[in-house]
C-alpha cells in the first residue's frame, strides 16, 4: 500500500512572552492510501497543532517550523504559500471541531460552499452551487435545495457538522483531517456522524487522520492509533494491539478512564494531574513522569526515544508498534 502522507520530525513552536512554546515537538508518522489513523490524547497534547501544520495554516515571524511533511511525494515544508493554498481544500480537506463557530455567520451556506469550490476550480457559480447541493444531499441534509440558502444560525449543531463534512469532501480530497468532529454533539448524533464520515471516506477512497480524545470512538473507525502527550507521540500501535494490551502508562490511563458498560454508575479511575502547559514542559526527562505511577530516576533525567517495543516488554512487536517509555526500553533506574 502506497504512503500518502509522511511526517518526519515535524515541529511547530510558537514564540510568546513566556518563551518558546513547543506545541508539536518532533512528530513522525505516516498514513497510507485508504487508511484511517487516529491521533489521540488529552487537550493540550498537540494534536490539533500537528493537524493544522499539515494543512499549512500557520505562518508568521513568531512561528518556527521544521522537519518535513511529505504529501503524495511532495515535501510541503519546502512549498511556497501559494502551493499550500492550492492543496488545502482540494487535495486535503479538514473538518474542524466546534461547528457552531466554524462558519461566517453573515454569509449563507451557499455562499460559503460555492466559494470553497471556486477557489480551486474554474466553473460557473451555477455549476458550483449544483455540486454543493449534491454534496449536502450526500451527507444527509434534508431538502438541500432549500437548506443551502439558510444562514448558519438556522441549523442545529449536528446539521452544521454535516455541512462541514460536505464542504471537506466536495472537492474529493485524497486526505481528510477530522479534528474532534463529534466533540460538541450528543451521543446519538456522534454515532451518525461517525458512520457518515467512514462511509464517505470509503466511497471516495480517501485516507483519514482522525483526531480525538475519545478512545471509544477510535475503536469504531481507525486502523492504527498514535497516542500523543505534551507535543510528542508516546505509543504507536494497531487499534487491536492497543485495546488488547496498551503498554505506555499514559495509554493505559486513557483506556482505564473510558466509560464502559461494566463501569456504568461507578467512579472512573483518573490520571493524576494534567497535561503541562507547553511553555512549562520540562526538558531532558520523560514528559509524562510527573503523572506516571512507574516513574524512576532515569525517567526524571532522560527523555525516552520512540523505539520499537521489544517482545520482552509485552506482546510481540506486531504492525510497527513503538513506545517512548524507559519501562520497556532500557529500565527506569
Amino acid at each position: 500500500m502506497a504512503t500518502l502522507l509522511e511526517l518526519k520530525d515535524s515541529r511547530t513552536h510558537f514564540c510568546t512572552f513566556d518563551g518558546i512554546v513547543k506545541a508539536s515537538d518532533g512528530v513522525s508518522f505516516h498514513i497510507d492510501e485508504g487508511e484511517v489513523l487516529a491521533l489521540v490524547g488529552e487537550s493540550g497534547s498537540g494534536k490539533s497543532v500537528t493537524a493544522r501544520s499539515i494543512m499549512g495554516l500557520y505562518s508568521g515571524s513568531k512561528i518556527r517550523q521544521s522537519g518535513s511533511i511529505v504529501f503524495k511525494g511532495e515535501d510541503l515544508s519546502k512549498a511556497n504559500p501559494q502551493r499550500r493554498r492550492e492543496l488545502r481544500g482540494r487535495d486535503m480537506g479538514m473538518i474542524f471541531q466546534e461547528p457552531m463557530s466554524a462558519f461566517d455567520p453573515l454569509s449563507s451556506i451557499s455562499e460559503q460552499m460555492v466559494e470553497a469550490r471556486l477557489t480551486h476550480f474554474k466553473e460557473s457559480r451555477e455549476e458550483a452551487r449544483a455540486l454543493a447541493i449534491e454534496s449536502l444531499r450526500q451527507v444527509g441534509i434534508p431538502e438541500p435545495e432549500k437548506r443551502i440558502d439558510d444562514y448558519p444560525h438556522r441549523l442545529s449543531g449536528g446539521m452544521l457538522q454535516r455541512v462541514l463534512i460536505s464542504i471537506a469532501i466536495m472537492n474529493k480530497p485524497k486526505l481528510l483531517i477530522a479534528d474532534e468532529p463529534t466533540t460538541a454533539l450528543d451521543v446519538t448524533i456522534q454515532a451518525q456522524v461517525l458512520r457518515l464520515l467512514n462511509g464517505l471516506r470509503k466511497e471516495m477512497g480517501a485516507s483519514l487522520l482522525f483526531i480525538t480524545h475519545d478512545l471509544g470512538v477510535v475503536a469504531e473507525i481507525a486502523d492504527r492509533v498514535h497516542v500523543m502527550y505534551a507535543g510528542k507521540i508516546v505509543e504507536k500501535a494497531s487499534v487491536r494491539a492497543l485495546f488488547s494490551s496498551a503498554l505506555h502508562p499514559y495509554s493505559k490511563g486513557l483506556l482505564d478512564a473510558r466509560v464502559t458498560g461494566e463501569r456504568k454508575g461507578k467512579p472512573l479511575p483518573a490520571i493524576p494531574g494534567s497535561v503541562p502547559r507547553p511553555s512549562e514542559i520540562a526538558e531532558d526527562c520523560c514528559r509524562f513522569a510527573p503523572r506516571c505511577p512507574h516513574a524512576g530516576p532515569r525517567c526524571l533525567r532522560e527523555e525516552p526515544p520512540l523505539a520499537a517495543a521489544p517482545a520482552a516488554g509485552g506482546p510481540r512487536n506486531d504492525e510497527g508498534r513503538e513506545l517512548a517509555c524507559w519501562l520497556y526500553n532500557g529500565g527506569t533506574e
